[in-house]
């Protein structure tokens, strides 16, 4: 697990309706993971009722490429809660500045770097949201940050 909040998933707004969706997990997923979907190609119609959610198979981001933050985890082969948008409590790998666009990055200290940053391979430039509130680096230090996955 990688831990960008150590409490797990600390959600502060949804925008007024939530707005979660729900996936079948792949391997273990604990709240607070980050999440990128695979699946079979062409298992999808053209009509909603061809969609299942056993189309999702989730398994944890670690490349930046998320597209889910789990507010609900579970072990491998259950259901897990994902969310795609929202305000949500992120550690800070590298000082962020409000309204710029952040990326995660795992390692050493887990968590939410620039768009752009040194620390993250330029192949995985992925904005995950932007900043509401300024964070500096470090282990104990969080952000609110605004996801647009």
């Amino acid at each position: 697990m990688v831990a960008f909040n150590t409490m797990g998933a600390v959600v502060l707004g949804d925008g007024g309706v939530p707005r979660t969706w729900t996936a079948k997990a792949i391997e273990t997923i604990s709240e607070g993971d980050f999440i990128v979907f695979s699946g079979a190609a062409g298992a999808v119609g053209s009509t909603a009722s061809s969609f299942a959610t056993s189309d999702m198979g989730a398994t944890i981001s670690y490349a930046g490429n998320a597209n889910g933050y789990v507010v609900q985890g579970a072990t491998s082969g259950n259901l897990i809660t994902y969310m795609r948008k929202g305000d949500v409590l992120l550690r800070t790998a590298g000082t962020v500045v409000a309204g710029a666009k952040v990326q995660t990055v795992s390692g050493t200290v887990p968590g939410v770097v620039p768009l752009g940053s040194a620390t993250v391979p330029a192949a995985i430039n992925n904005a995950i949201g932007k900043t509401v509130i300024v964070g500096a680096s470090g282990t104990s230090n969080y952000s609110v940050i605004s996801l647009d996955l």
